[in-house]
């Protein structure tokens, strides 16, 4: 499922550059608890859609190839969706679908460094404030749910790891 979603979003981010006249690449970073393997099946999946600045999420009357404006579009338009809602007075901005039989809430934030280069996962990422600088109070909440998400999944995997050793060592 992710990987034809992922397939949707590469489709949309192509269209971006040939416009745009840019070569940047979308990440699409599932994180919550469908990444951590804790949840239910009847849990939604959470999903953030990461590019360069270049993109916007909003103005879909100037640009046509912003999150809320093309990618909802194509979405629409897709076979494989269905009751898709975009939220974007939402704290956290979001479109809402189901895509495949799965319910999925799609979060979106234009970073500054090269996706090819860095995991978006990485503790160099995840613990870089300078990186919210460059962001609006929307884009910071969006970034921050994958990180807070990231860093509470790490805490308490290295927290049980430690646990584990302990208990061997006695």
């Amino acid at each position: 499922m992710i990987k034809d979603f992922t397939e949707i979003v590469d489709e949309w981010i192509k269209e971006v550059n040939r416009k745009a006249d840019h070569d940047g690449i979308a990440k699409v970073v599932l994180y919550g608890s469908k990444a951590s393997k804790t949840s239910l099946k009847s849990d939604d999946i959470d999903i953030l859609i990461m590019t360069q600045r270049y993109v916007d999420r909003y103005q879909p009357l100037i640009r046509k190839e912003d999150f809320f404006g093309a990618l909802f579009n194509t979405l629409k338009n897709h076979s494989k969706t269905s009751c898709l809602l975009a939220i974007t007075k939402a704290i956290v901005p979001i479109i809402k679908c189901d895509f495949e039989d799965h319910r999925l809430d799609i979060g979106f934030v234009t970073v500054e460094f090269d996706l090819r280069k860095v995991d978006p996962s990485s503790e160099e990422i995840l613990l870089n404030d300078h990186l919210l600088l460059a962001m609006d109070e929307n884009m910071i909440r969006s970034f921050n749910a994958f990180r807070n998400a990231h860093m509470v999944y790490r805490s308490v995997v290295k927290g049980m790891v430690g646990d584990l050793l302990s208990e061997e060592q006695r």
